[in-house]
């Protein structure tokens, strides 16, 4: 029987129980390669590569929507080599990545070897392997230790590594974010890549000219008082993470109000002007209460000028008629 390993901690870095465990066992196959790309197939099928189990859906138990999802959160996906020699920026601050050869017809994953890492160290888990998997024998095809040496000497070191001159109070910031959300999940550890998306709203909120701590205090009250991204009533299934809070696009439409709770009734737009046919008698139109209307009272009323109507009806009669 197959078994497969499972860490908790990483939750709160992959945002995913599914892509914490599509993490460990990434870990135990590069664990296999001493860190180098391997292929692998997505599903069972006929090619000359394939061998039984030795795909991912028989490997995880994971459907293939399950799969791309979860791997969608902790890795960078090409849809061709092509695209991933051209990327200048090959992880987009992901741990893995995977490009399809459509030569070969086999789909590689690479490691960010440095990022991941460090991430596992100060998880201080070294993640223990079983040794009861088989896979392709084939880890380390020749034309992907060259793409490796290709995007190793195109990366630019100053670029990868360049510090943030003004590092945020992650501590600081932390306790505002656990006092105001009680309903969230509390950060035990911030990870590397959480500690980058921080700095970098932290940035983004500076060039706007905002206050950082009061902006992330603005914040994180509208999360609070949000029933979706805290999972009340029938928004139970799902509470957002403090890493998905402040990835910088989130952040800003949490405080546009994208995600204001739903029981909250939208502002009401100004009617328009009705239209009244030239024909019809003169009349004017009472504007709707800010009361709801009674739930027999499905329409506006009607203020008629009962003068008005008088006199036209008394002239008609006269012309028809004549003077009674």
């Amino acid at each position: 029987m197959k078994t497969l390993k499972y860490c908790p901690q990483l939750n709160a870095f992959t945002g995913s129980i599914t892509a914490s465990l599509l993490m460990c066992q990434l870990e135990y196959w590069f664990n296999h390669t001493n860190g180098e790309a391997f292929y692998k197939f997505l599903e069972p099928c006929q090619d000359e590569h394939y061998h039984i189990g030795d795909s991912w859906i028989e490997e995880m138990g994971f459907t293939k929507t399950e799969f791309r999802t979860a791997f969608k959160h902790i890795g960078k996906i090409y849809k061709s080599k092509t695209e991933f020699l051209k990327s200048k920026d090959k992880f987009c601050g992901k741990l893995y990545l995977s490009y399809y050869d459509r030569i070969k017809k086999l789909t590689y994953y690479l490691r960010n070897n440095d990022e991941a890492s460090s991430l596992l160290r100060n998880l201080e888990d070294r993640l223990p392997y079983s040794l009861d998997y088989t896979s392709s024998t084939d880890y380390t095809p020749e034309s992907c230790r060259q793409t490796l040496q290709t995007s190793s000497a195109s990366a630019n070191p100053q670029t990868m590594h360049t510090p943030h001159t003004s590092e945020p109070d992650y501590p600081q910031i932390l306790h505002l974010f656990h006092t105001i959300c009680p309903s969230l999940p509390q950060v035990s550890h911030m990870s590397h890549k959480c500690q980058k998306l921080l700095a970098s709203l932290c940035d983004q909120i500076k060039k706007r000219g905002l206050d950082v701590l009061s902006t992330l205090e603005q914040g994180f009250k509208m999360v609070e008082q949000s029933d979706f991204l805290c999972g009340r009533g029938k928004f139970h299934k799902w509470r957002a993470l403090f890493s998905w809070i402040i990835r910088p696009d989130k952040f800003f439409a949490i405080l546009e109000g994208a995600y204001l709770p739903f029981q909250q009734p939208p502002a009401q737009a100004s009617s328009p002007t009705p239209y009244v046919s030239p024909s019809a008698p003169s009349l004017t139109m009472q504007q709707p209460s800010s009361k709801p209307p009674h739930k027999f009272m499905r329409m506006y009323t009607h203020n008629f000028d009962i003068q008005e109507l008088e006199a036209n009806e008394s002239a008609y009669l006269d012309a028809h008629y004549g003077p009674l």
